[in-house]
């Protein structure tokens, strides 16, 4: 069965309020990374505004985020796309659709080697044990996961997503005030209890290792969609080697440099949405015989 009939299968199934709280896990889990659940993202991106300009800004981003992921839910399971990349082109037209085609899972496969960087910040800085065991170790748990298969995978971070956000929202508003750790929400619970701390420290791997699963699983099936084909598996196998020398840059500056790059990509491409949703579909509907598929 194909990855996105396997999607549409799980949704279409009889929903329960279990149901949709996996699957809500599982996105949120997909969204919360080292980057966010370490406070990198947050002191990055909103302390510099202060306090009420920082929680105004949250306040956008998160509209703007829940409008993004419903937008791509709705038009995806409406166009029922042969190629699930066909979408940015149907945003952004051929060219541009086609340039999204290949940088998203090239912005994908380097947010693994995020991952295992903050995975390795994590260990070293609580466990005080040498990075290379967490990054070794995340690049595993990450490798075989993605070799179970997507509807696997699926259920694996839903379960997880739920327990990481409680965890993320306290942190990630608190370390507001932290300015000059390599994992600052750590830093926070550490002050706290060295109880939390522990417990934390768990949760941060968790966030990683659900967000670099989904991320590696994204970018092979760029290669193919047979997860059962010898391609895909030594496709996989490949990425997640090259992810850990990756993985060895310093986990802030990575945040840093490739986040913002692919924010200002990102916006390019709501760009394009908006227009395809409200600007091109108005023009459509006036014109004599206009019709938006």
């Amino acid at each position: 069965m194909r990855d996105e009939e396997i999607m549409w299968t799980m949704m279409n199934e009889k929903a329960c309020w279990k149901d949709i709280i996996a699957f809500g896990g599982a996105i949120m889990a997909f969204v919360i990374g080292a980057g966010f659940a370490t406070g990198w993202e947050v002191m990055q991106f909103f302390t510099h505004l202060g306090l009420w300009r920082s929680l105004g800004a949250g306040a956008v981003a998160m509209v703007v985020f829940a409008w993004f992921g419903a937008t791509l839910l709705k038009d995806g399971r409406r166009l029922q796309l042969a190629d699930p990349n066909m979408i940015f082109a149907h945003y952004c037209g051929k060219w541009i659709g086609l340039f999204f085609e290949w940088f998203v899972p090239a912005l994908l496969f380097l947010v693994v080697s995020i991952m295992l960087s903050g995975a390795g910040a994590t260990v070293s800085k609580y466990y005080g044990a040498d990075a290379n065991i967490g990054r070794i170790g995340m690049a595993i748990a990450t490798l075989l996961t993605v070799l179970l298969g997507l509807k696997k995978l699926v259920h694996i971070i839903g379960a997880i997503g739920p327990v990481i956000i409680t965890f993320t929202i306290c942190m990630g508003l608190t370390s507001i005030v932290v300015y000059d750790k390599q994992v600052p929400s750590l830093a926070i619970a550490a002050s706290i209890l060295p109880f939390v701390a522990s417990v934390f420290a768990v949760m941060l791997l968790a966030a990683m290792y659900t967000t670099a699963v989904p991320m590696l699983w994204t970018a092979c099936n760029r290669i193919t969609s047979d997860e059962n084909s010898k391609k895909y598996k030594i496709g996989a196998l490949l990425m997640i080697i090259i992810s850990c020398f990756g993985g060895q840059l310093k986990f802030g500056t990575m945040v840093g440099t490739v986040y913002p790059a692919t924010g200002y990509m990102g916006l390019l491409l709501i760009a394009g949405m908006i227009y395809t949703k409200y600007l091109r579909k108005s023009r459509e509907e006036h014109q004599p015989g206009g019709c938006y598929v």
